[in-house]
């Protein structure tokens, strides 16, 4: 008798298990990587709730089978509406459902915006102190108002935030300083607008300390760009300026490929016949490519490959009354006609392709 009633809760235990169907994964913030708790989670078409643990994971059984729609709501947190596909009998692993909080997502537009409408890094002088380079902040502003009128309102004035020269700010890719060794500054136009791409950072503000430094008085940023930190799935972006160049189209490509793979792809195109000012052509284009392999929570392998070759027409300064004369603030002295055709006499090119295994 008892071996029969032993039998009997085996074979229950074994159905209960077998017709379980159900959905599990985890919801991480997109910028830090850490759990989030007291997320809720909503099957919609079958109208289940339910919320995460304190690492940000959740479980959700006695599910249907078939395609229905998972939202994710948070009072400071947001995330796009998921379509997943619940299998029978099986609890179905959705994996990692990264959220962005809402003063990410408002300070990430106006970036964009403010990518468009203000000067364009890389239209004054190469030399040092001058152009793409001299503008370090305006990539790394994020997350403090002031830093951030200093670097898109007063950065084509040449400010600079208490000072500090731009060499005693560090730039980091993957936790790799940047700085150039000749020069001691980040070189952002090696980066070539690829503004998606390098959206994902950790900046610090003065000597504070952080996971990959110990600090610079002009502060530290580190640039993520681990395939694994990009939310998944495609954006795509357009935009048109009456700037240093007309128009502008980049897209942004991110998957996971399992078995611990992760995938992102971006590329960005700038064109100007000319721009506001005149003789000032701008032809620029950029690739991304990032691949990660996760061993573990803790272990990783990633590869990112990138470059943006870059070709325009310069603009330079002149005295007030050449300007008087030619009767605009916008006559640029190194661009003129030669055999019936305009030819800028100043045109740079510049490519830095580059790698990072970390």
């Amino acid at each position: 008798m008892k071996k029969l009633l032993l039998l009997m809760l085996l074979i229950a235990n074994g159905i209960l298990a077998v017709a379980q169907t159900g959905i599990q994964g985890v919801v991480r913030n997109a910028t830090t990587g850490d759990g989030i708790p007291n997320v809720q989670i909503i099957v919609k078409k079958q109208n289940v709730v339910a919320f995460t643990d304190e690492l940000g994971e959740f479980k959700i059984t006695e599910l249907q089978a078939g395609s229905d729609v998972l939202e994710i709501v948070h009072p400071v947190y947001s995330a796009k509406a998921l379509q997943i596909i619940i299998t029978a009998n099986r609890v179905t692993p959705i994996g990692i459902i990264r959220v962005r909080d809402e003063q990410t997502v408002v300070r990430e537009v106006a970036q964009d915006v403010a990518n468009v409408i203000t000067l364009d890094a890389e239209m004054g002088s190469s030399e040092e102190n001058t152009g793409a380079s001299a503008r370090g902040t305006s990539l790394s502003a994020r997350g403090d108002v002031y830093a951030s009128a200093a670097s898109y309102t007063f950065s084509a004035m040449r400010f600079r935030p208490r000072g500090y020269d731009n060499t005693y700010e560090t730039t980091y890719i993957n936790g790799v300083n940047f700085n150039a060794l000749a020069r001691g500054n980040f070189n952002y136009s090696m980066l070539g607008g690829l503004n998606d791409a390098m959206r994902n950072k950790d900046v610090n503000q003065g000597l504070s300390p952080s996971s990959y430094s110990y600090g610079n008085i002009a502060g530290v940023t580190n640039i993520n760009t681990k395939a694994s930190q990009y939310p998944t799935g495609t954006r795509t972006s357009l935009a048109f300026s009456n700037r240093s160049y007309t128009l502008r189209a980049q897209a942004l490509h991110a998957r996971d490929l399992g078995n611990g793979l992760s995938l992102a792809v971006s590329g960005i195109a700038r064109w100007a016949d000319e721009g506001i000012i005149e003789g000032t052509f701008y032809n620029s284009a950029g690739l991304f490519t990032a691949l990660e392999k996760k061993f573990s929570d803790k272990h990783s392998l990633s590869l990112t490959l990138f470059a943006a070759p870059t070709q325009r027409g310069q603009q330079g300064a002149t005295l007030k009354e050449v300007y008087d004369l030619a009767g605009s603030i916008y006559y640029n002295p190194y661009w003129g006609y030669q055999d019936g055709k305009q030819r800028t006499s100043r045109v740079v090119n510049s490519v830095d392709p580059t790698a990072v295994l970390s």
